[in-house]
């Protein structure tokens, strides 16, 4: 699988709203592409696994160190300090949950953010995605 660019995976994120409300303020809605990106390959790595049943584990809550999404995501998270900044952002609007200060774990908003079935279909079909879930598992597991 290629490299997507951050404007392709932010176009994978759900911006609508199923229930009309009078001021509904969508918090990602205003921020940036790359603030985008991360919110979808956050989902990705967090709520994806437990939606295919090819990869689904038993561990109830997903987590993801802050070390390994620099790792395999620095492109799109920038440096340390850049990735602290856009988690932090993130944290303060319940898209994701620090366990710690290393580990990150889904938030609410994280669920309704992204257009499931849209991700979930690309996602699917992706080999590069499923090698990626093995290996975060693998060393999980160490």
């Amino acid at each position: 699988m290629e490299q997507l660019s951050v404007k392709e995976i932010s176009s994978l994120l759900n911006t609508r709203r199923s229930i009309p409300q009078k001021n509904p303020k969508i918090p990602h809605k205003d921020w940036g592409i790359a603030m985008h990106a991360a919110i979808v390959i956050l989902w990705g790595l967090l709520i994806y696994p437990d939606l295919d049943p090819s990869i689904k584990s038993e561990k109830k809550h997903r987590t993801v160190s802050v070390e390994q999404l620099l790792f395999l995501f620095r492109d799109y998270f920038g440096d340390k300090q850049e990735c602290m900044e856009m988690l932090n952002l993130l944290k303060n609007h319940d898209y994701i949950r620090m366990k710690n200060e290393d580990e990150i774990e889904s938030g609410t908003g994280l669920y309704v953010a992204v257009d499931a079935a849209k991700m979930y279909t690309y996602l699917r079909s992706s080999v590069l995605v499923r090698q990626l879930n093995q290996t975060l598992e693998r060393n999980r597991k160490h």
